[in-house]
């Protein structure tokens, strides 16, 4: 399992974001003896996409909350990120996928794409499905978590 290396953060994500990741990539581990696992896998990893999120608006002191007084979700936080900067098509690298050329990328299409598809999937996981993501689709789906949440926090410049 040498491959697992591929979707480890190696940013300086806070601490509770890398935990809640490596549970994400050991669900997925044992998702090999039980398929239905990489669906717990692929929640995870979304919510510590989602908590990174929360992180990097509260390191900046950007209020996250909406007109209404509460927290903004995972579409508008996302949003948010791409409009900032902080994630890009360029920052997924290899996880991009290749079907994105590079005007789009330039563009962040595939960013825009994600803003819907990550909340989405992250509903259809939480309020149970049959929806199955096998070991194929979930590598690259942890790695794309993985090269978001290192956005959010790159390495450390010493």
């Amino acid at each position: 399992f040498a491959w697992m290396e591929d979707v480890a953060l190696t940013g300086s994500a806070p601490k509770a974001v890398r935990e809640l990741f490596d549970v994400a990539r050991n669900v997925f581990l044992y998702s090999w003896y039980q398929y239905r696992f990489s669906m717990v896998a692929a929640q995870v990893s979304i919510a510590a996409v989602e908590m990174a999120l929360r992180e990097r608006f509260k390191l900046g002191m950007i209020d996250i909350t909406d007109r209404n007084g509460n927290d903004k979700s995972l579409r508008p936080l996302f949003s948010d990120a791409v409009a900032r900067g902080w994630i890009t098509d360029k920052g997924l690298g290899r996880w991009l996928p290749g079907t994105i050329d590079d005007e789009a990328r330039d563009a962040n299409t595939y960013c825009d794409i994600l803003k819907n598809v990550l909340p989405d999937l992250r509903n259809t996981f939480a309020h149970g499905t049959s929806t199955f993501l096998d070991q194929a689709e979930m590598l690259p789906f942890l790695g794309r978590s993985a090269a978001i949440i290192d956005q959010l926090f790159p390495p450390s410049q010493s």
